[in-house]
């Protein structure tokens, strides 16, 4: 009998049959394999002491050892029989393991019905290699389908052998495939919700599409319903949805009921029933040259977004998801105002037009505070804007770029209409070794044509579309032009320094390193900025209201363009940029498992700081007002620095300092220390003065510190906290600890905040390869 035999099995496949010794009987029809007992076909492999083989039925039976590569899983087990040409068999007291994510389902007795199928009886599944395991499930059976998921029966959760958590069925993907189910709670205790629990279930709707539906249960406040939406049809569409809805327990009548955060605003929340919807959309209508993005944030009173800040679906939480995918923010949880918008563009080769609309939301104005009907909140509905991108004019050396925008301004209470404001510019760039003067000329003219008028005069205006508040005005339309004259000059000076010789390349010397050049780069800049004084009282319109015989002055104050002051300012600053050059010594491989040292290189800005003033020629010769405020023609001096020499050190640095009070007006500093990937350890400084000045008022003070850090405690776990300090009124302002403990099988995270007003614990866990990334029921 040969020592290798090679038979010919079904669907073309070959398994060839090596072992130690071999015995045939019944005309080679049995063929016993004893020692080193090999079975393979391609990737697919068995491994056995003794190995079995009948030819006519093609069955194999394995006894010692038995280990088995087959259907993309692991398989060990004492004894095991396997139809080659069916694909089915058995497996006595083994265990299947499976790759992504890493699962072992341990029994006694497992049947392999066919690809990538399997039943298992009394089985215990685990992601651990510990004993007794960190968690595991005991199960009375369970089964691995063609769609690698588990489906496990009276599964009873273990944590080191102790059964705390019993469910009726439960079932998992095998796989690191997207899969519907359940995911890991959230368990905590909120000094404000009461005792919170958040439960979401994962979806996968398609290919493009899942979604995550969340029960959110506070015991002080309700039930919240949450639904997240995703989809990515295409490379170039991606689209973001969230809407969450609470019935809230509690309400605030008065402001004496009020939370103690939000007293003191004016402000009251009757509204039982609370929302927030929030997403985002980047596509295009029909042709990809067409861009189509979309904003949605709309919410139901002014403290929603302030008292469900922080949990899974949570203000900051959305926040940060829109920021990191569609690169777009939203306004804070303090402001009053949410807009929701739709922006469609299409960008050619020297020209662009956009149309958009967007609707502001005015927090004020609802739920019983201020009268909706007064609401003077801008909705821009729509928006039409054409621009020409910089380009030669001509054969000359003139350049010239234009923009126009068309807005149909509505709300409830105010005026209304259209305006159209066109500022097209010519610029004349002149360069030359020593820099570059830009001077520029351009023109803005403004067509304003009123729908709607607010009689100022008029009492009994209910402003919603009655007779009383309809208007009319003696001229079909209005206009308005400014020129204005712009003068900006840069430069660039640099110099190189040596510094030191780079470390010789030799054995000795890896690990070597020096910066062995600086470079240090100077750039002025001077702006200069002409408008004239032009009497904008044109734009004012005399309107008859049907309420009285007398005329009334309205101005059209849509925002910023409807008004534009006379300037004359020079603004110059000068940057200082350092950048170095660093030489080492490392070791190279090279072939035949040696290596060689060579010389490296690498380039740094380590240091960048840059200073900026202006003077305002205007302010220098005011003569209103003096009594009360002098004259400060010099704005605060701006200092703008960063700092990163090393990879263990980070500094930003604002500060705007007054030359007349000669104090600091503004301060913002963050300082980052790093060691490897061990630790960091953050600071952050804010200052804010009360300013009162003819130009600037600012009626607020603020002085905080913030520490936070990261420490790796060993390998297992991980500490991150945060801390926020009132210097001003001598008290905490906000306090976050948390503390993560990462093991092979699993993670868990406490979490515990505190913000003065509301202190609240949670804790989560996830048991990797089973709720990542999802669990089922």
């Amino acid at each position: 009998m040969p020592a290798e035999r090679d038979r010919q099995l079904f669907e073309g496949r070959r398994w060839r049959l090596t072992a130690e010794r071999m015995t045939a009987d019944h005309d080679a029809e049995i063929v016993d394999a004893e020692g080193e007992v090999l079975v393979r076909s391609g990737d697919d492999y068995m491994l056995a002491d003794f190995a079995r083989y009948f030819h006519f039925s093609e069955w194999i039976y394995l006894r010692g050892h038995v280990q088995v590569r087959w259907d993309k899983y692991y398989i060990e087990a004492e004894e095991a029989e396997f139809d080659l040409r069916n694909r089915v068999g058995w497996l006595k007291r083994g265990r299947i393991i499976t790759e992504d994510p890493h699962i072992s389902i341990s029994s006694d007795h497992i049947e392999k019905k066919g690809d990538l199928q399997y039943s298992f009886t009394q089985a215990e599944i685990s992601a651990c290699e510990d004993d007794p395991a960190a968690w595991s499930f005991k199960v009375s059976s369970a089964t691995i389908n063609q769609n690698d998921s588990a489906t496990l029966w009276n599964p009873r959760l273990r944590v080191l052998d102790i059964p705390i958590l019993y469910f009726p069925f439960l079932a998992f993907s095998t796989q690191s495939t997207r899969e519907s189910g359940l995911l890991f709670p959230d368990i905590g205790y909120s000094s404000r919700d009461g005792a919170t629990y958040l439960q979401p279930l994962y979806v996968v709707i398609n290919d493009e599409n899942d979604a995550t539906l969340t029960e959110y249960y506070m015991s002080e406040r309700g039930v919240m319903q949450d639904l997240e939406f995703r989809s990515t049809p295409d490379s170039a569409t991606k689209l973001w949805l969230r809407g969450s809805w609470l019935d809230d327990k509690t309400a605030a009548p008065t402001e004496a009921e009020e939370n103690d955060q939000f007293v003191g605003d004016g402000l009251i929340r009757p509204n039982h029933d609370r929302y927030w919807l929030r997403g985002m959309l980047n596509g295009y209508l029909h042709d990809p040259s067409w861009q189509l993005k979309m904003d949605l944030d709309y919410v139901s009173d002014q403290n929603y977004l302030r008292e469900f800040e922080t949990s899974r679906i949570g203000y900051t939480r959305s926040r940060n998801t829109l920021r990191s995918e569609f690169s777009r923010d939203i306004a804070t949880q303090d402001s009053l105002t949410r807009t929701s918008a739709m922006l469609i563009s299409r960008q050619y080769a020297d020209y662009g037009l956009n149309l958009s609309a967007a609707y502001t939301q005015n927090l004020a104005y609802m739920n019983d505070n201020l009268t909706p009907a007064d609401n003077p909140t801008v909705q821009r509905l729509p928006e039409f804007s054409a621009f020409a991108y910089k380009t030669t004019l001509g054969e000359t050396p003139f350049e010239w770029e234009a923009q126009g925008v068309a807005t149909n301004f509505w709300r409830r209470g105010g005026t209304t209409g259209l305006r159209l404001d066109a500022r097209p510019e010519v610029s004349l760039p002149l360069t030359s070794r020593y820099g570059s003067i830009i001077p520029s000329v351009s023109w803005r003219q403004t067509f304003y044509s009123l729908g709607r008028h607010e009689d100022i005069d008029t009492s009994t205006s209910t402003l919603d579309g009655a007779a009383d508040s309809a208007t009319t005005t003696d001229k079909d339309y209005i206009s308005r032009g400014i020129p204005e004259i712009s003068v900006s000059a840069l430069s660039e000076i640099s110099r190189t320094f040596d510094l030191s010789a780079a470390p010789e390349v030799s054995l000795d010397n890896a690990g070597e390193s020096s910066w062995t050049k600086l470079r240090h780069t100077l750039q002025p800049r001077l702006a200069y900025t002409w408008r004239p004084d032009v009497n904008q009282e044109d734009t004012t319109y005399t309107v008859a209201s049907s309420s009285s015989r007398t005329g009334s002055e309205v101005e059209p104050l849509f925002d910023s363009v409807d008004y534009i002051q006379q300037a004359s300012e020079l603004r110059y600053s000068l940057t200082n940029i350092f950048d170095r050059k660093r030489q080492a010594v490392v070791l190279a491989p090279q072939e035949g498992n040696y290596y060689l040292p060579q010389e490296v290189m690498d380039y740094r800005q380590f240091f960048r700081l840059r200073l900026e003033q202006s003077y305002d020629f205007i302010e220098a010769d005011r003569t209103d007002m003096l009594d009360q405020y002098e004259r400060r023609p010099f704005s605060d001096i701006e200092v703008e620095a960063t700092l990163y020499p090393q990879n263990y050190i980070s500094l930003s640095s604002s500060t705007f300092f007054s030359p007349y009070d000669l104090q600091v007006t503004e301060h913002e500093h963050w300082l980052t220390l790093f060691y490897q990937d061990k630790a960091s350890l953050r600071f952050g400084l804010d200052v804010l003065q009360e300013v009162d000045t003819y130009k600037r008022r600012n009626d607020d003070r603020l002085r905080t510190v913030t520490l936070g850090g990261t420490l790796h405690l060993l390998s297992d776990w991980l500490i991150d906290a945060r801390y926020e300090y009132d210097l001003l009124r001598e008290e905490e302002v906000e306090r976050e600890i948390a503390l993560t403990y990462r093991h092979h099988c699993f993670d868990f995270q406490f979490v515990y905040f505190d913000d003065t007003f509301e202190q609240s614990y949670t804790f989560r866990v996830n048991l990797l390869g089973i709720s990542s990334p999802s669990l089922s029921f």
